[in-house]
Order: C-alpha cells, then structure tokens, then sequence
C-alpha cells in the first residue's frame, strides 16, 4: 500500500471496499476501509486475548489521518493488544464514562 493507492482507491457502486497493508513496509492488522459514498477510514483488526473474538479498532479517517500516521497508531495499539489490552473495549468503556470520576477508575 502507498499513498497514492490510498489516494485512488474507491469503492465499487453501493458497495464497501476493505483493502489490507501490504507490500514494503506494511502493518499486519491494518485496513483502509471505504463506504460507497467514498468515505476513507483507518482500522485495525485483531483478536482479543481473552476470548478470541474478532474486534475491529477506528485509527482515524483519511486523509486527516495518512498512511504513515495509521502504521504508527497501528503498531502502538498491537503493542497493547500483545500486553493484554483491548482498544477497542478501552474505548468503550471511555465512550460510557459520564463522569470524571468514572472516567479515572477505568484506567
């Protein structure tokens, strides 16, 4: 994957395209989503420790997020993920959180 592949790629006509880091350079886990309407989001897939459930965590979209950037966020949430993490739960729990206190205890 190159920035100019990223820059290209489209979706088929009502349809969603997942396309993989691959090639020099690439981040196992990494996938360039994109919707029909041509909207570009970063995500990694992986399974998590506990359960083996397949999970899928939002880098960022693109281009605000470029392929550079999403290797980076990529390899920093695989770390965690080897570590035991979930990002994809820590999220969750943060999106859940009403209060700064409750907010603090997750952590």
């Amino acid at each position: 994957m190159t920035d100019k592949t990223v820059a290209a790629a489209k979706a088929p006509p009502g349809k969603r395209l997942v396309i993989k880091d691959a090639g020099r350079g690439s981040v196992p886990g990494l996938e360039l989503r994109i919707t029909p309407d041509q909207s570009k989001t970063w995500s990694i897939r992986y399974y998590r420790e506990a359960d083996g459930e397949r999970r899928r965590f939002k880098l960022g979209k693109y281009p605000e997020m470029g392929l550079e950037k999403a290797r980076t966020e990529c390899l920093e949430a695989l770390r965690a993920i080897r570590a035991g993490g979930d990002p994809a739960h820590a999220r969750e729990l943060r999106k859940g959180a009403d209060t700064f206190k409750a907010l603090a205890i997750q952590d």
